[in-house]
């Protein structure tokens, strides 16, 4: 688990993310107890801008480690971009789309 841990947060910090998220999925599958790394994911979904991801892994985190500040904030950070990134009822809609 620790390779992969190691390898992922390499590849995050050089921009290869696709293949971090890879290696700390596959670390994270090896030891599910460890928040920092399901707390890596989230933000590496959170970059992305797959909030459904990033908001599953982060609730994950927070969750292994509930007194953990940071993991609670990137969670309630993610929570609110979630909540930026959908449309609201008063939108217009999207070219092909109807309203409702």
């Amino acid at each position: 688990a620790s390779i992969h841990k190691n390898l992922g947060l390499c590849l995050a910090l050089t921009g290869r993310k696709e293949e971090a998220i890879v290696h700390l999925t596959r670390s994270l599958q090896l030891n599910p107890h460890d928040a920092s790394v399901a707390n890596n994911l989230g933000g590496l979904y959170a970059g992305a801008g797959d909030w459904d991801q990033a908001i599953r892994y982060l609730e994950r985190a927070a969750g292994l480690a509930p007194t953990n500040e940071k993991f609670r904030r990137n969670l309630a950070a993610a929570r609110e971009a979630q909540g930026r990134d959908r449309p609201t009822t008063s939108d217009p809609p999207i070219d092909g789309e109807t309203e409702n």
